[in-house]
């Protein structure tokens, strides 16, 4: 999930396919949780997630990087047993995002750094759209 990206710079690697944007066009319940911190809303297209990094004990494609605290808040989380070992680009989570669309659900993802203060600087991609292993966010 994480590694050093742009001038050695602690990154978020992306694990699906969609639209990224700061804090425009997103809901009410997205824009609350700004104040938890830095906020990163990603529009996906795409019908499954991929493990970004081969790892141990992954929790919904969710491990720290470089000390950060990111919060990934999907509605519906399956997540592998504690201890399974999952590899880089392997299936983690499959959904129909048609009928979570049909059902009136927002298929918005925030992507949540709570630990801003940390850092001197929070980054994004200024690329809009994001495909799977895109260096998305650096922290400064």
């Amino acid at each position: 999930m994480g590694g050093l990206g742009l001038f050695g710079l602690p990154s978020y690697i992306n694990p699906k396919t969609g639209d990224i944007s700061s804090l425009i066009w997103v809901s009410v319940a997205t824009l609350a949780a700004a104040v938890l911190g830095f906020v990163l809303t990603f529009f996906t297209y795409s019908d499954e997630e991929k493990v970004s990094k081969t790892t141990k004990n992954v929790k919904a494609n969710v491990q720290n990087f470089e000390g950060t605290k990111p919060v990934l808040t999907p509605e519906t989380i399956v997540a592998p047993v504690k201890g399974d070992r999952v590899k880089k680009g392997q299936l983690l989570l499959e959904f129909d995002i048609n009928k979570i669309k049909e059902a009136g659900l927002d298929v918005t993802t925030p992507i949540i750094v709570t630990n801003t203060f940390d850092y001197e600087d929070v980054v994004y991609t200024d690329t809009n759209d994001i495909n799977l292993e895109d260096e998305i966010l650096y922290l400064v």
